[in-house]
């Protein structure tokens, strides 16, 4: 195994051991959305919550719509302001 790689396995061994700490506590949804929002991948959410990465993308599904949702919501109380 080269120095470079070597390097690179212990580098993902402490974002996902740092990531776990950042969730800790966290409702899944959250977990996502952190997780997400820091630039983890579906399956490497997955890794680090324990779940499996096509819920990880119905979560982000879901929380995408709800943003949008949202968004539209707060655009018609402005209009009807």
């Amino acid at each position: 195994m080269t120095e470079e790689k070597k390097l690179f396995e212990e580098l993902n061994i402490i974002k996902r051991l740092l990531a776990a700490i950042a969730i800790k506590g966290q409702n899944f949804r959250e977990q996502v959305k952190l997780l997400s929002d820091a630039g983890l991948s579906p399956s490497e959410i997955a890794d680090v919550t324990g779940k499996n990465a096509n819920l990880v993308n119905v979560t982000k599904h879901g929380l995408k719509k709800k943003k949008e949702t949202k968004i539209k919501d707060e655009n018609k109380e402005v209009e009807n302001g």
